[in-house]
């Protein structure tokens, strides 16, 4: 993976975590459904949450450029954790994470991750956590 880059300059070389799921693995194919698709976002989101460290990941969820409110999700959701040993806030703490969920058409493990792209749209403190050991 090449590095993230925030648009603050914050780099990063190393991942603390990578979760890829095939969003509609075990479903039938057929018509997208909107409430289907709010179902999957936010179950993946309460995993990923549920599984970071104490904060709500950032969430990536580009707008259909068709405008079709039912059409289907792209199919890979995505999460990546990263920490850094800086604060990213307040210098009274040791270091700093944010994880981030976002949804990506092509398979992350063998096309690259769309996140090196969407993370020079932020700022890592605006983003991220100040946290103790």
């Amino acid at each position: 993976m090449n590095d993230i880059v925030f648009q603050c300059g914050k780099s990063f070389k190393e991942v603390e975590r990578i979760l890829v799921k095939n969003i509609y693995s075990g479903f039938l194919e057929g018509v997208a459904d909107q409430k289907i698709n709010q179902h999957l976002v936010q179950q993946f989101l309460k995993d990923v949450e549920d599984s970071s460290v104490n904060q709500k990941p950032h969430l990536f969820l580009q707008k259909n450029k068709s405008g079709d409110e039912c059409s289907a999700l792209p199919a890979y959701a995505c999460a990546l954790s990263l920490r850094s040993n800086e604060p990213a806030n307040n210098p009274n703490y040791l270091m700093s994470v944010a994880t981030f969920v976002w949804f990506q058409h092509q398979n992350p493990l063998t096309d690259g991750f769309e996140i090196v792209d969407l993370a020079k749209t932020l700022c890592w403190k605006d983003v991220a956590k100040d946290l103790n050991w």
